[in-house]
């Protein structure tokens, strides 16, 4: 992660020192792209995508992209590929990938299609791999953005960001405990949502992540399930609510 993170800030600073001087660091003409995915920058590895957190029907994942040179003067378009993984399994599509002319990063969709009945990955997850296709006008940029690589997932499993989490993020640990099927099941139960993230510092970065929890947020998902928790305590003689090892369901 940390050598994502440099490359993405060593881009910052190369055209932010360009637009402020004017000196001609990179060729106006040059279309080499990066591609990633997390957020706009900090990129990861890779991310999840869940089919059991999706109805039938489509949903997308959002990739970004970076174009190594100032803004073009016209539009130019671009293809995603499929190279390995589980293609066979999953039903995906791309869109129309234009950068418009004076634009020179921002984010596009890859869709997923899940149908009335889909029983792929509930034992065991997939991958997906994507990379820019060959033969357009743009071209692939840094080798290690230059993939997409998605986790693909159809139940209920461990968060990503559970035991680590990125910078301006906070481990889902720190809030709720130690992880079980259970304590998720019940965390998604009382919130509502099947996405957990949480913020731990406002800035430029995080605007964008409108789906995260705020530590406020948080903490009143796991008062709710404290509550929960007691009345379920004492609705059944005071037995406490058990997680699949048979482990008492508890909150930090």
């Amino acid at each position: 992660m940390k050598i994502y993170r440099n490359l993405i800030l060593v881009l910052v600073v190369l055209m932010t020192s360009c637009e402020k001087s004017g000196d001609l660091f990179f060729d106006k003409e040059q279309t080499d792209i990066n591609i990633w995915l997390g957020s706009s920058t900090i990129p990861q590895d890779s991310v999840s995508f869940n089919f059991s957190h999706m109805l039938p029907g489509r949903d997308s994942l959002i990739f970004h992209y970076r174009l190594l040179s100032y803004p073009l003067d016209h539009d130019v378009d671009f293809e995603l590929e499929a190279i390995d993984g589980d293609i066979d399994l999953v039903y995906f599509s791309f869109g129309k990938y234009t950068i418009k002319a004076g634009e020179y990063q921002g984010r596009f969709p890859i869709y997923f299609d899940k149908p009335e009945v889909y029983n792929e990955f509930k034992d065991k997850a997939g991958k997906l791999r994507f990379r820019l296709k060959a033969g357009g006008a743009i071209k692939t940029g840094i080798k290690e953005l230059s993939t997409l690589t998605v986790i693909l997932q159809n139940g209920i499993s461990k968060p990503d960001q559970w035991d680590v989490a990125p910078l301006y993020y906070g481990p889902l640990w720190r809030y709720f405990g130690t992880y079980s099927l259970t304590k998720h099941s019940l965390l998604i139960q009382q919130s509502g949502r099947t996405d957990f993230r949480v913020i731990t510092m406002n800035n430029a970065v995080t605007q964008e992540d409108t789906e995260a929890l705020s530590v406020a947020e948080a903490i009143a998902i796991v008062d709710k399930c404290k509550k929960w928790l007691l009345e379920y305590k004492a609705q059944n003689n005071g037995e406490p609510y058990r997680d699949e090892n048979e482990n008492e369901v508890i909150f930090p």
